[in-house]
């Protein structure tokens, strides 16, 4: 798996020379797994089923946490390469609108271990 590099504002990230940068292998794949995780669903104007539903199931008050975790797991199993997930953990605080995702997967380039992202919900 090969995609561009992006660097930590989600942006493309280009070298010293100004070239498009790329990311490769197990690499790529969480590059790809932070990026599913930031999508919002509905915000694909082409296909509005795609995305996380942050606001409609997960930052909401109350939320279940069987459900978001079940949620949170789904994205992570559906990403492109990711064959298997173990270890998960999420860590919701509703208050702040943050959410922490970890967990180790098992993808078509090899292991990713301690994989953890966190997504910050403004409004």
């Amino acid at each position: 798996m090969t995609e561009w590099a992006l660097d930590t504002s989600g942006d493309i990230f280009l070298d010293a020379n100004g070239d498009l940068a790329l990311v490769t292998g197990v690499d790529a794949i969480a590059q790809n797994l932070r990026t599913r995780y930031l999508f919002f669903l509905g915000e694909f104007h082409l296909d509005r089923t795609l995305g996380v539903p942050w606001i409609e199931r997960i930052l909401t008050k109350d939320p279940e946490l069987t459900v978001v975790n079940g949620i949170l797991r789904q994205v992570a199993l559906e990403a492109d390469g990711v064959l298997s997930i173990s270890n998960f953990s999420s860590e919701l605080d509703p208050a702040t609108r943050r959410l922490a995702v970890s967990f180790d997967a098992e993808t078509v380039e090899g292991s990713i271990v301690g994989f953890t992202t966190e997504v910050a919900i403004r409004i």
